[in-house]
C-alpha cells in the first residue's frame, strides 16, 4: 500500500520535501493505523475494524514498531503510573516520552524476546492533553490524556 503525498513530506505552515518510506509500500496492518479506507475492502485486511476501533486506537508514526498495551488511544490523567509495551527489534533503546511539547527522558530500555516494557509516571499533567512517545528520537505513537 502506499500514499505519495505522506512519503513526500510534511507541512508544518509551509510544505517541507522529506522522504518518509513507511507509506511506500507498506503494509495493510501498518497503514490502516493512519487510513481508514472508503470501502473496507480496500484495506486488504482480514479482519475488520470499526471506524469507532479505528478513532480510539493510539496513533502510530511510524512503521517497525505495533502496541501491544494499552490497546486505547485515550489515557486517564488519572492513574498514577501507565505501562506500555511495544513490540520492536532486540537491542538498546533510548526512550523519550513528551507531553504538550515538554520532554521527560528516561534512561535506556533494552528490549527483552523483541519487545520493549516501560512505565510512565503521570503527575503534574492536569492540564496536559497529550502524550508522545519517541523511541531513539523519533516519535513511534501518541495518545490523547482525559
Amino acid at each position: 500500500m502506499l500514499d505519495v503525498t505522506w512519503s513526500a513530506g510534511s507541512y508544518e505552515g509551509q510544505f517541507e520535501k522529506e522522504l518518509n518510506n513507511d507509506y511506500y509500500l507498506s503494509s495493510p496492518d501498518f497503514f490502516i493505523n493512519r487510513h481508514y479506507p472508503d470501502n473496507y475492502r480496500n484495506s486488504l485486511l482480514q479482519e475488520q475494524i470499526s471506524k469507532e476501533q479505528f478513532f480510539n486506537a493510539p496513533l502510530l508514526f511510524t512503521s517497525g514498531y505495533e502496541v501491544i498495551y494499552p490497546l486505547v488511544g485515550t489515557l486517564s490523567k488519572n492513574q498514577k503510573n501507565i505501562r506500555f509495551s511495544l513490540t520492536c527489534k532486540p537491542g538498546m533503546y533510548n526512550v523519550q516520552v513528551d507531553i504538550d511539547s515538554q520532554n521527560y527522558f528516561w534512561e535506556d530500555v533494552s528490549s527483552n524476546e523483541n519487545q520493549l516494557d516501560f512505565e510512565i509516571e503521570l503527575t503534574n499533567v492536569k492540564r496536559a492533553r497529550e502524550l508522545i512517545i519517541l523511541i531513539d528520537y523519533k516519535p513511534v505513537v501518541s495518545f490523547k490524556l482525559k
